[in-house]
């Protein structure tokens, strides 16, 4: 079975959050370090070009902040704790034909999600999944069985006919 969610991906999203959060603070702290340290060489014929330095480290460190903590660490935490989340629920077993839609969103300050329909001989149930995880689907019209927890589709495997 094709499993998406598991503690040590938890475990692995959690670390690469902790990682990356202590290097942009790092990077950070180096900007302004030596920004700060710069202060101390000042000249009156080098104050200029020692002040534009400064300004471009600090900018430079700052952006870099920015992107490492909002674009690296902080999606990484969201989905953790969204994994986390979907793992303490309990788990149905469904089986039928799987077909992917065109909604897709995201939910705010956490995962991005597709929806995806599974046809069963009874009913029709909306599911949705990960969209970092829906290119690992099968075609659509597929049958499959899909364990599902909270609703979103935590691992799949072909149905055996």
């Amino acid at each position: 079975m094709t499993a998406f969610y598991s503690v040590e991906e938890t475990e692995r999203l959690n670390a690469r959050a902790r990682r990356t959060g202590r290097a942009a603070w790092a990077i950070l702290g180096a900007a302004w370090l030596s920004s700060a340290v710069l202060c101390f060489f000042v000249r009156t014929e080098n104050a200029g070009a020692l002040f534009w330095t400064a300004l471009i480290l600090s900018g430079l460190g700052g952006l870099l902040f920015l992107y490492l903590r909002q674009v690296e660490a902080l999606p990484a935490r969201a989905e953790a704790q969204h994994m986390a989340g979907i793992l303490k629920g309990e788990s149905q077993t469904y089986t039928g034909r799987l077909y992917r839609t065109e909604q897709s969103f995201r939910i705010p300050g956490s995962i991005a999600v597709q929806r995806v329909r599974l046809e069963t001989e009874e009913e029709t149930v909306p599911l949705q999944i990960n969209l970092r995880f829906a290119r690992r689907l099968p075609p659509d019209g597929t049958e499959v069985q899909a364990r599902c927890t909270r609703k979103y589709i935590t691992a799949w495997e072909a149905a055996h006919e």
